[in-house]
């Protein structure tokens, strides 16, 4: 989570899509538990059950429990997915990290600047690009989510200007059918708050410039990941 020199404005709402960035590698002395498969997972998306209530009061205490990757993962991507469908802002800042959150997480002297100001704001932008994309021509139709559980890793304090560690699950993908083909689009990154994913990167971190950008959009289920980074 690299921090942009400079804040967004309004002057930056242009559309701009292009390919992701790739992530350079972390290197963690912690890893995730052995429980982990190490092959990339898909998941239907969810049809029968909705996405467990986020907690309006956020704890101030992280934990370390590693969140689930099975059907609360899915529920999760299933309602981003469907917010970016029907263009619900609203509805899929409810998934993003907490400000509160945050301000606990990072080692920074502004975490509340930087939350509005370039978390926020890029993800405001990357997720008009996201709906462009997904609902030109015929609207997308979400077919699986693809996920590889072996890539959460903790990131320890002390790392990426953190004070607090946290899981991260970096590059889960949806993949769906329009207009005749397959194809799938990744989202940068999910965190941990509490034993909970939160979205904190949609498309790619860092970037050249302050304008919406999906994450390493493909043909066909493309592929998830990479494992590393923060």
């Amino acid at each position: 989570m690299l921090r942009l020199s400079k804040s967004l404005s309004a002057g930056f709402l242009a559309l701009v899509l292009s390919a992701g960035i790739p992530l350079s590698s972390f290197a963690s002395t912690a890893r995730a538990d052995g429980s982990s498969t190490t092959s990339t997972t898909l998941t239907s998306p969810t049809t029968t059950t909705t996405l467990a209530p986020r907690p309006t009061l956020i704890p101030s205490t992280q934990t370390s429990a590693r969140p689930s990757t099975g059907a609360p993962f899915a529920q999760l991507m299933t309602s981003l997915w469907n917010d970016i469908i029907t263009n619900n802002l609203v509805a899929a800042r409810k998934l993003f990290l907490p400000i509160s959150a945050y301000g606990h997480l990072k080692g920074i002297s502004t975490p509340s600047y930087d939350w509005k100001f370039r978390l926020m704001a890029l993800f405001t932008l990357d997720f008009a690009s996201y709906h462009h994309v997904l609902t030109a021509g015929h609207v997308a139709t979400l077919q699986n989510i693809g996920v590889r559980p072996s890539y959460a890793q903790w990131i320890p304090p002390g790392y990426c200007e953190n004070r607090l560690g946290y899981w991260h699950m970096p590059g889960p993908r949806f993949i769906y059918a329009q207009n005749g083909a397959t194809r799938s689009v990744g989202v940068l990154s999910l965190i941990s708050w509490h034993g909970i994913w939160y979205l904190i990167h949609l498309g790619p971190n860092p970037r050249s410039a302050n304008v919406g950008q999906l994450y390493s959009p493909a043909n066909g289920p493309g592929v998830v990941g990479p494992p590393g980074s923060c």
